[in-house]
């Protein structure tokens, strides 16, 4: 009987992680795609340079700065704390899969 509940208790977690697991993936692909539709705007950002004696593309030079900045900062800070914590969920719910895979096995063998 102990079994069978730590079994339970097993599948919960691993059915949670893998939930959040995949929420993480989600979210950092949407900002990966982000990030990568602000990149090739930097040789736009080259052609405003170009022409900025204009007051309003100084203006709109500025304002993409800041948006470029932004998301940079924020891909790097995804890069540092996020993709890490993800890898170790990832080897947690791997060994936790494992062992209710065990348990699984234990119990079809007890029956």
């Amino acid at each position: 009987m102990g079994l069978q509940k730590e079994f339970r208790k097993l599948k919960l977690e691993t059915d949670y992680m893998k939930s959040e697991i995949d929420k993480a993936e989600q979210e950092i692909a949407q900002i990966q795609k982000v990030y990568m539709k602000r990149t090739p705007n930097h040789r736009r950002k080259e052609k405003l340079n170009q022409l900025s004696n204009k007051r309003e593309l100084k203006r709109d030079l500025v304002q993409f700065n800041d948006l470029y900045n932004n998301y940079d900062g924020n891909f790097e800070r995804l890069n540092e704390k996020t993709l890490k914590t993800l890898e170790l969920a990832k080897i947690q719910y791997k060994a936790k899969m494992e062992k209710l895979e065990e348990i699984s096995k234990e119990l079809k063998g007890g029956e």
